[in-house]
């Protein structure tokens, strides 16, 4: 099992794809203006052809009747559309968590260290934020300008923090420490609490521990003649601001008895609580309404089939009517997770994002199908401004476009809403990105079809082979496809895709433990066979594949 793990993230905790990231424009001027543009303040208002000017970081007027000083550097928006930038309520973005090295031998199994059995909430954020971390520079680019972010891995990571997402330094990063305390109920390897039951249990025991801490702490003081001092702990420390509910705890709940386990807990234990990570909640909407518990949907939905490629696509055989009715089912059960969004703003229940597993390039299609099933555009931007700022504390710096409040902002080239709209500029703190426009890469079919079809591959490493499934589609010229693993047995997308004079590179994530990996691959194609790399961290793997039979 030791060689399992160390292959796995040796293997796939790579270098991510090579892309171009957004340029920052280095500031010539502490006054910023942004003429010309149609401006959302706040869901539901919009100034037509307004002004909004920005100085040493603040917004500091916003209108039609804006006077714009001289020697302001002017960004002529152009009609487009500028809003508050969105603010993510839970992730990992910016965290580099170290290397996880074979665990040493337990003595006690029932009754190991805590930071080996993944309770370390005295974790901080300023202790694994990377300022370089890529993931910054690409939420950044999605629109999102403030995250919520913790350590990763383990039933309870760490300590969140607000962070702003620029910065070369940590200090110039850290907007607010000490948020939450994020927990999962991933158990221990090999150790106690390795199941779900052991994990609700060491919450339980953990939390009653911080309590009675507590409350010794608090008679020593208070007396402290003829008593023994109470001995510290680091781990029942970090408790102390949830015991006091300054801060909540949030719990990654995916599915929905998850998402019961942890609301159970909150019922037994009188916590605060946040559900992030949310994938299926349309059934417990009326109990998170009555326990007055805060959502943050994920990010990270379902793929809804596109009926108008399904019509362009030739079948080769008429499916069953079972087949049907199983294909309706899963369509009908994967359109909730899409649906549900609008019933939670129909019933009044506040909710926002969390992106521990979406990826940013994914997030605007995911809102606009979310409008598209029902939730309304105003209520879809609340998720993405002001119910997260509220939730998180900073309303009265963030969540609308005010002056007096940091500059934060998105344009869009049209209402984020619709089709085809693109992220063009994301200021942070009065620091302006411009997302560079690109051309989706198209090449001739009929040069794709050499690379179209299944394959299975396998990858050498030191410990054994890992093995999968690739499935490449070309449409319009442009290649989209999916790979398999043996370690997780999960699918992925790939990203990034090219194909060119038989040269095939492309990326996926790959996520274990709460921790997103990339792997980069770059494959020659000959005929029915594939040879290249998986590469990163250092070190190149060679792959070989060949193309599945009658394909």
């Amino acid at each position: 099992m030791k060689k399992i793990i160390w292959t796995f993230l040796f293997v796939f905790l790579v270098l991510g794809p090579i892309k171009a990231q957004d340029d920052q424009l280095a500031p010539v001027t502490g006054t910023i203006a942004v003429t010309n543009v149609n401006i959302v303040p706040s869901p539901g208002e919009l100034i037509e052809n307004g002004t909004v000017l920005v100085k040493d970081g603040l917004i500091t007027a916003v209108g039609n009747n804006v006077t714009v000083p001289p020697g302001a550097r002017i960004i002529e928006a152009d009609s487009m559309y500028l809003y508050s930038g969105f603010i993510l309520g839970m992730s990992n973005i910016g965290i580099k968590m170290p290397e996880q090295k074979d665990r040493p031998d337990i003595k006690d199994p029932g009754n190991p260290p805590n930071d080996q059995a993944g309770i370390t909430p005295d974790r901080a954020v300023n202790e694994y934020l990377d300022p370089g971390h890529r993931s910054i520079s690409d939420w950044r680019a999605a629109g999102f300008t403030l995250a919520q972010t913790a350590p990763s891995g383990g039933m309870l990571p760490g300590t969140a923090a607000v962070i702003l997402l620029k910065g070369k330094s940590i200090e110039d990063m850290i907007l607010k420490p000490g948020t939450a305390l994020y927990a999962t109920f991933d158990g221990a390897r090999r150790m106690y609490p390795s199941n779900i039951l052991g994990v609700m249990a060491k919450h339980r025991d953990l939390f009653r521990q911080a309590e009675q801490s507590r409350s010794s702490r608090q008679t020593y003081m208070d007396d402290p003649s003829g008593r023994t001092r109470p001995n510290y702990s680091k781990v029942r420390e970090a408790y102390l601001p949830v015991l006091e509910k300054q801060i909540p705890f949030i719990f990654n709940t995916e599915e929905v008895l998850s998402a019961q386990r942890a609301m159970l807990l909150q019922e037994d234990l009188g916590f605060d609580l946040v559900l992030a990570e949310l994938k299926q909640g349309w059934d417990i909407s009326s109990d998170i309404s009555e326990t007055n518990t805060k959502v943050l949907f994920s990010l990270d939905l379902p793929e809804l089939k596109d009926k108008d490629k399904e019509k362009d696509t030739v079948k080769d055989e008429t499916p069953t009517a079972e087949k049907q009715l199983l294909e309706s089912r899963r369509e009908e059960f994967t359109k909730k997770h899409y649906q549900q969004m609008g019933q939670y703003a129909s019933a009044n229940v506040p909710f926002g994002f969390s992106g521990v597993e979406g990826k940013p390039a994914d997030v605007q299609k995911a809102v606009q199908k979310m409008v598209e099933h029902g939730l309304s555009q105003e209520a879809a931007l609340t998720a993405l401004t002001t119910t997260p700022a509220s939730m998180l504390g900073i309303s009265n710096i963030s969540g609308t476009v005010e002056s007096g409040k940091m500059a934060n902002l998105v344009i869009s080239s049209k209402p984020y809403f619709e089709k085809d709209a693109k992220v063009r500029y994301v200021m942070v703190e009065g620091m302006v990105y411009e997302n560079e426009e690109k051309e989706a890469k198209e090449s001739d079919p009929e040069t794709l079809e050499k690379v179209t079809g299944s394959w299975s591959y396998t990858a050498d490493t030191p410990d054994g082979p890992i093995t999968g499934d690739m499935v490449l589609e070309e449409s319009g010229g442009v290649l989209s496809g999916t790979i398999t693993n043996s370690l997780t047995g999960e699918e992925t997308t790939l990203q990034d895709l090219v194909f060119a004079d038989d040269n095939l590179s492309f990326s996926f994530d790959v996520i274990i433990q709460g921790q997103t990996m990339n792997v980069l691959a770059v494959l020659t194609v000959s005929e029915d066979e594939l040879e290249g790399t998986f590469s990163g961290a250092g070190e190149a793997y060679s792959v070989k594949g060949t193309r599945s039979p009658n394909q």
